[in-house]
C-alpha cells in the first residue's frame, strides 16, 4: 500500500520519543498482532490535525486519536515504541514482520518493521545499503551508465536505492540464519523515475534472533514503471513480493 499525499506537513514525527514495550500476549516486552490498529479515512483525517506542534503535544494528539477511535493498549504502545501505526503482523518464528504507516510522509507513507528479535525493532528503511555495493553485478554498469546518459545530477552517478521504496520479498532460512529478503527499487536521481530495475538485498538474524546486518543479493529486473525498457538481457526477473503482512 504506497499511498500518495499531496499535503506535505512540517515535520516527520521521529523515533525520539520512546517508551517501554507493554507486555503482551506474545510474551514479555514483544509485539503482537493484538497491536494491529487499521487506518482508514477518518481516523486519518483527525491524524493530519495533530501535525505541526511539538514532538510530545504531537504523540499525545494521537494518542487520544487512537483512544477515542478504539485502539488497543498494545497498539497504543507500538506507536508510541516506533511512531509508526502498524497495519498488519506476520509472525515468523523468532523475528517477525510488521507492515506500517503513517500519514504524515509525503509519498512514502509506508514501510516494514522486522519485531521481536534483538534490537526489539529494525527499521528495514533504515539499513538500506549504497547502491555502490552492488558494483561486481554484472547489471550495474550497463544500468549506470543508462542513467547517467541523461545527467540529472551533474558531477554526481543518477543511480539511486530509493531508501523509502521497497517490498518484502520473503523470509528464508539458510543453514542457522533467518534472513528477510526485501527489494529496493533503484531510480534515475528522482522518485517517480524507475528504472525498471531492483535491488535485492537480505536482512539477516542469528538463530536467537540478534540482527546481524545488511547483505547485498544481486540487481534483478522487475519491469515497475510499465514502458521502462531494459539496458542489458542478464539480470534475473525479480522474485515475486509475498503476499501482504496485513492479509
Amino acid at each position: 500500500m504506497k499511498w500518495l499525499v499531496v499535503l506535505v506537513v512540517g515535520a516527520v514525527l521521529g523515533a525520539s520519543a520512546m517508551a517501554v514495550v507493554r507486555p503482551g500476549a506474545e510474551g514479555d516486552g514483544e509485539f503482537g498482532p493484538e497491536a494491529v490498529w487499521k487506518l482508514g479515512d477518518e481516523e486519518i483525517d483527525k491524524l493530519f490535525d495533530c501535525a505541526g506542534g511539538a514532538d510530545q503535544a504531537e504523540t499525545r494528539c494521537a494518542l487520544d486519536v487512537m483512544d477515542e477511535r478504539g485502539a488497543s493498549q498494545d497498539a497504543q504502545a507500538f506507536f508510541q515504541h516506533t511512531h509508526w501505526f502498524l497495519q498488519g503482523f506476520r509472525e515468523s518464528g523468532t523475528v517477525d514482520l510488521g507492515e506500517v504507516v503513517t500519514p504524515w510522509r509525503a509519498n512514502s507513507n509506508d514501510d516494514y518493521l522486522l519485531l521481536n528479535g534483538s534490537p526489539a525493532v529494525v527499521f528495514v528503511e533504515r539499513e538500506a545499503p549504497p547502491v555502490a555495493v552492488f558494483g561486481q553485478d554484472p547489471a550495474y554498469e550497463p544500468l549506470r551508465q543508462a542513467v547517467n546518459q541523461t545527467d540529472d545530477i551533474p558531477g554526481e552517478d543518477d543511480l539511486v536505492l530509493w531508501e523509502t521504496d521497497e517490498f518484502f520479498e520473503d523470509v528464508e532460512r539458510e543453514g542457522r540464519k533467518i534472513k528477510f529478503v526485501f527489494q529496493w527499487s533503484l531510480k534515475d536521481a528522482c522518485h517517480a523515475c524507475s528504472t525498471g530495475y531492483l535491488a535485492r538485498v537480505a536482512l539477516e538474524f542469528a538463530p536467537d534472533g540478534t540482527y546481524l546486518g545488511a547483505v547485498p543479493l544481486n540487481i534483478c529486473w522487475g519491469g515497475e514503471g510499465g514502458e521502462v525498457e531494459r539496458v542489458e538481457d542478464g539480470a534475473p526477473a525479480c522474485p515475486t513480493p509475498a503476499r501482504s503482512a496485513s492479509r
